[in-house]
């Protein structure tokens, strides 16, 4: 298995050998500075310029798993006082 110079690897516990290592970042702190400034850039320009819809909950601020369900539940409470029929599919 051939490594970059970037990566390193840590033993795991009770495996086979071919898989008995998992891959480590060794990412410096500049690198992961310039990757959050621009994430942070990329995600205020496609706000600003309404190219991100807004029932997008990930790598919002303040918008996570837990507000996106909480989206969902109030449209399907709203709808189930409408009388409207509900059928919902869960997959992960």
């Amino acid at each position: 298995m051939e490594r970059s110079k970037h990566h390193t690897s840590i033993l795991k516990k009770d495996e086979e050998k071919s898989q008995k290592y998992k891959p480590v970042s060794l990412t410096s702190v500049i690198c992961k500075l310039l990757e959050r400034l621009i994430k942070d850039h990329l995600v205020c320009v496609l706000v600003k310029n309404n190219l991100i819809n807004l029932s997008q909950h990930g790598f919002l601020k303040a918008r996570s798993c837990l507000t996106n369900t909480l989206c969902f539940l109030e449209d399907v409470t709203k709808w189930v006082d409408e009388g409207s029929p509900v059928d919902i599919i869960c997959l992960d």
